[in-house]
């Protein structure tokens, strides 16, 4: 596979999945109640009483039943860091149709404030389109060789 093509930059091609905010001392970890199909996320966690020192947002686990063993919740395949403040782009291995999460906050939070957002947009692969660009060679190059052969028979 080679590098991933999307266009990230055009607003309509993002989609917000979940919007949440969590109060209390010790908020608990936070699982959307639906499963996600799309593997490129953006996803925000603020904190208005957060301190200027404070950078670490929280925690996401991208979780996927394998249909065996004793946890049906999911087993976690990807674990990332989340930073305060900032919408972070993030890029899950396409390694099933669907997912679940799993979100988790810095244990002195009193206050989050979560977004979600999933990329809806055109995707596309570097290698695929290399394939292409070399089949439409190859078209004209066959091309190329029929057109000879015609006007010099062998």
């Amino acid at each position: 596979m080679g590098n991933l093509l999307v266009e990230l930059s055009n607003g309509t091609n993002w989609l917000q999945s979940d919007s949440q905010n969590f109060n209390g001392y010790g908020i608990p970890n936070y699982v959307p109640p639906y499963e996600f199909e799309k593997h490129i996320l953006a996803i925000f966690i603020g904190n208005s009483e957060a301190k200027e020192t404070w950078n670490l947002g929280g925690w996401i686990s991208q979780k996927i039943r394998l249909g065996v063993g004793p946890n049906q919740s999911g087993e976690s395949v990807a674990n990332r860091r989340l930073w305060l403040h900032r919408t972070q782009l993030i890029i899950f291995q396409p390694l099933a149709t669907t997912y679940t999460l799993e979100i988790g906050f810095p244990r002195w939070f009193k206050k989050a404030d979560l977004t979600i957002w999933e990329y809806w947009g055109p995707q596309a692969d570097s290698t695929e389109n290399a394939i292409g660009v070399i089949q439409g060679n190859l078209i004209r190059i066959e091309n190329k060789i029929n057109t000879l052969l015609q006007q010099h028979p062998p």
